[in-house]
């Protein structure tokens, strides 16, 4: 797990309490600035293996996993805190 924060540089951040903020709504937003892909399927992808052992973020995860082709800075910051919850 550390390997993967120091990976998508999130190894200093500070720890978040839910893996998705109750507020959040995730949508397409074509107006949104987009997301490298390549970072964000790397993430989403690292993410699907966490599940693996840590089933409790299946939801937010697999939430995320929907946008993987239209991602905004919004969907990276989402599956960022994600990585936060999981510290």
């Amino acid at each position: 797990m550390k390997g993967l924060l120091k990976k998508y540089k999130l190894d200093g951040v500070k720890h978040a309490n839910t893996p998705m903020a109750l507020s959040t709504k995730l949508d397409l937003n074509p107006s949104g600035e987009s997301a490298s892909e390549k970072v964000y399927r790397g993430i989403i992808g690292s993410l699907l293996y966490v599940i693996a052992s840590r089933r409790y973020i299946m939801f937010s995860a697999c939430r995320c996993a929907w946008f993987k082709s239209v991602a905004t800075k919004s969907h990276l910051t989402v599956v960022k805190r994600i990585f936060r919850y999981l510290l």
